[in-house]
């Protein structure tokens, strides 16, 4: 009887194994953790980059994406950007003064960033934003004018007539004058830079679009932790200056 008991006992034992890898759910990948995949990211993250204030003392971060690693980031507290003006510059509001530092200061709070070259590598996804993004819908609203003051024919997106202004860096108050008529044109001041002093568009006869001479990208790079419900890692701002940031942020 003994000896019947040790032998079921034994059976058992050696069954047991079996049965518990049965229970396994079909849908886990053996040998893949969290974070190996583009679509172990997609959602939308909320958080903060640490110590930074990205405009109106906001350090928020916001980051949408899907499976294939489509999305947008966005920066700060300020509501959504409106569709562009063609006569006015952009964002709305601006001045010829504040079209010059924004160039070189990188990001906008209030737009939505499109996320470029989404992967993973070592369980970290790595993507990268381009700042001058924030013109390529106004450039395409714009109305192609040629300039017939250049010696082989070019378009821009304003004329390239004499111009003036208040105060430095043509802060307000432009105006052109047609040298046909000598008609003072006032013109928007952020606009006029925007197309003709440090122009973010390229234009031809028959449209304009963004100029891929003033691309640059910013770049994320961060790790899923807390069983895939947070993303930590850095962002690198290329302007004004390269600055390398901490971000964390937060599965919504």
């Amino acid at each position: 009887m003994n000896n019947s008991r040790a032998i079921v006992m034994a059976g058992l034992a050696l069954v047991s194994p079996l049965a518990a890898c049965s229970s396994t759910p079909q849908n886990v990948e053996i040998g893949q953790s969290v974070g190996e995949k583009l679509a172990d990211y997609a959602a939308t993250w909320s958080g903060y980059a640490e110590a930074y204030d990205f405009g109106g003392g906001s350090d928020n971060l916001r980051l949408v994406l899907d499976a294939n690693g489509q999305g947008t980031l966005t920066i700060g507290d300020a509501a959504p950007l409106p569709p562009p003006n063609s006569s006015m510059g952009y964002p709305p509001g601006a001045s010829g003064t504040s079209v010059l530092v924004g160039l070189g200061n990188g990001l906008t709070p209030g737009f939505d960033y499109p996320v470029y070259d989404a992967k993973v590598e070592s369980s970290r996804i790595r993507l990268t934003t381009r700042p001058h993004d924030l013109y390529r819908a106004w450039c395409e609203v714009q109305t192609p004018i040629l300039d017939d003051t250049a010696p082989t024919p070019q378009y821009l997106c304003v004329h390239n007539w004499p111009t003036s202004s208040s105060g430095v860096l043509f802060e307000s108050n432009c105006t052109q004058t047609n040298p046909q008529t000598n008609e003072a044109v006032p013109i928007d001041c952020a606009k006029y830079v925007a197309c003709l002093v440090a122009p973010v568009c390229t234009c031809n006869a028959t449209g304009c679009t963004l100029s891929g001479a003033v691309q640059g990208a910013d770049q994320l790079d961060a790790a899923l932790t807390n069983q895939g419900t947070e993303l930590e890692g850095t962002l690198l701002l290329i302007s004004p200056n390269e600055t390398r940031l901490n971000v964390r942020m937060t599965r919504q």
